[in-house]
């Protein structure tokens, strides 16, 4: 964890962290929009990937793998002779992860919980399908939080903080483009 200034011009900036290296041309840049600061990442290869956890479909010959990770969001990938190039989907320190029929699962730090669709080809986005379905009320989460989907009836969610454990019975029927409205 380490920021340095660039001599010549001191809005360009450097940062050393858990995730690689990071660079900005304008560290001065305010978004109003939302959307991420505008960091450029120059890992070149470097890689300092440390998983919380990890999940594989559980569909025999079903090669989908994805895992939460420091730093790093929830690249997900697939598993062959050669292994595909990892896409984050979520954002954030990532943390659990589930394969479900209908929608795939990433959670963040704090019990943030983001249900994704998946792709025509099958595989899970967060670019436009997504709800974040944390419960509203809960309190108290652990910075990597656990949750599970029931595998018998994943319409199922158990919500774990430190407190309490909340269920959700109602997860393909909520509507897309919540964001973080769901109560348990």
């Amino acid at each position: 964890h380490v920021i340095a200034f660039d001599p010549a011009d001191p809005k360009k900036m450097w940062c050393g962290h858990d995730g690689g290296l990071s660079y900005t041309t304008d560290i001065t840049t305010v978004s109003d929009s939302g959307t991420d600061f505008p960091w450029v990442d120059k890992n070149r290869g470097y890689n300092v990937t440390q998983f919380y956890t990890v999940t594989m479909h559980d569909e025999a010959g079903n090669n989908q793998l994805m895992g939460g990770t420091q730093d790093n969001g929830t690249p997900f990938f697939i598993m062959t002779t050669t292994t595909t190039a990892s896409t984050d989907i979520s954002t954030g320190d990532g943390a659990y992860a589930y394969f479900g029929n209908s929608f795939a699962y990433t959670s963040s730090q704090l019990g943030r919980v983001l249900r994704l669709s998946y792709y025509g080809n099958g595989n899970p986005q967060i670019a436009s399908n997504w709800s974040d379905i944390t419960p509203s009320n809960a309190i108290n989460q652990l910075f990597i939080n656990p949750f599970t989907v029931d595998p018998s009836n994943e319409d199922y969610m158990y919500y774990m903080t430190q407190t309490a454990v909340w269920r959700n019975n109602q997860l393909n029927d909520l509507p897309m483009y919540l964001n973080g409205t769901t109560t348990g």
